[in-house]
Order: C-alpha cells, then sequence, then structure tokens
C-alpha cells in the first residue's frame, strides 16, 4: 500500500477520495463497470476488460510500477496434485517461485 499512496502522491496534490474498500475482485471490477468509481489492479485481472480505460501506472522516471506478489504454501501440500499443479503453473508464467 505504500506504493500506490507513494505514486498518488507524486501525481496529485489532494488525497484520494476512498468511501469504500471491497475485498473480492470480481465486486471491485463491477463496481468500475457500472461507473462506480476506479480500481489500482494488477494487469492480469483485467487483460481480457475491453470496455474500460485502463492506465499503466509509472513512477516520476517514466517506469512502469511493479510490485511483487507472494504465494504461501507448505511443502507438505505439494503432494495433493492440485496443488503441486498450481505451483508448476505459476513457474512455467515466469513467476519467481521458492
Amino acid at each position: 500500500r505504500i506504493l500506490l499512496n507513494t505514486w498518488w502522491a507524486e501525481n496529485f496534490t489532494v488525497p484520494p477520495n476512498i468511501s469504500m474498500f471491497v475485498k473480492q475482485v470480481d465486486l471491485c471490477i463491477d463496481m468500475v463497470n457500472n461507473g462506480l468509481g476506479y480500481a489500482i489492479l494488477p494487469t492480469k485481472l483485467i487483460s481480457d476488460f475491453n470496455d474500460i480505460h485502463k492506465l499503466q501506472l509509472k513512477d516520476n522516471n517514466g517506469q512502469p510500477i511493479l510490485r511483487k506478489t507472494w504465494m504461501l504454501y507448505q511443502k507438505e501440500s505439494l503432494k495433493t496434485k492440485l496443488v503441486h499443479s498450481f505451483v508448476e503453473f505459476a513457474k512455467i508464467q515466469n513467476y519467481d517461485v521458492q
């Protein structure tokens, strides 16, 4: 959240007018689609939506703002086919899985 707050402060002179936070991405996207504000989301979540305006966030040097996302799991859970398949999928997508 610090990254986004810093970006906002670098680009706007007034603080964001946030009246609601939602935790479900689908609900968030539906709200934006219905004209109820804006969202800051990872590119992969919105790539299929062509009817909404998208803006890539960039820093003061014009570089895209990137943030790391972590996937946590217990090694023991890799014995489960579903978990193992998902972790392998993340590796194939060039995510840095450790």
